[in-house]
């Protein structure tokens, strides 16, 4: 009687094991993927953040003689990534 109790809680703990090494390997194939999705983010932020910044040069806005100043003063700067709706700056030199 004694034996079979021993078996039935030793293969429950097997099971156990083995249920917990299938969320382990799940778990590391989900962080995998979430890198890719934010490697992937990143990639589109960069992309609107470089099209943002090719768009404000070439406009005409800037380019009047009016705004020639405040054109002058972003020079060296590069727009890096957009962040929650924000662009953030960082000085490209």
């Amino acid at each position: 009687m004694t034996e079979d109790i021993e078996n039935l809680i030793l293969e429950h703990l097997r099971r156990l094991r083995e249920g917990q090494d299938r969320m382990q390997q799940d778990i590391g194939d989900l962080k995998f993927r979430l890198g890719a999705v934010e490697r992937g983010i990143a990639a589109v932020q960069e992309t609107v953040a470089t099209k943002a910044h090719a768009s404000i040069a070439s406009s005409s806005a800037w380019n009047g003689s009016k705004n020639g100043s405040i054109w002058s003063r972003f020079e060296g700067w590069a727009i890096v990534g957009l962040i929650r709706g924000s662009m953030k700056l960082r000085i490209a030199r």
